[in-house]
């Protein structure tokens, strides 16, 4: 990952899937983020995917934003096809 994540910025995964966001529309919503830098003392770093359904059948998707729910882990294989 480190020879193909940019350390200056992180590389965005984005899904047009109504199951992982159905709030937006059309819009493609971003579920995955990778960086090569240090975040929380993970250098590398995946922000994993978050989804939330709403009693009403709103779907929010996006990403984790901290490590100590598991939003934020190390890369693994599933991770990196």
């Amino acid at each position: 990952m480190k020879n193909n994540v940019p350390i200056e910025k992180e590389t965005l995964l984005h899904t047009k899937s109504p199951k992982f966001n159905n709030v937006n529309g059309d819009a493609p919503s971003q579920f995955k983020r990778f960086g090569s830098d240090c975040h929380a003392n993970l250098a590398p770093h995946v922000h994993q995917p978050a989804r939330n359904a709403a009693p009403n059948g709103n779907i929010y998707g996006g990403m984790g934003s901290k490590t100590s729910n598991g939003g934020v882990t190390t890369p693994h294989a599933k991770d990196i096809k």
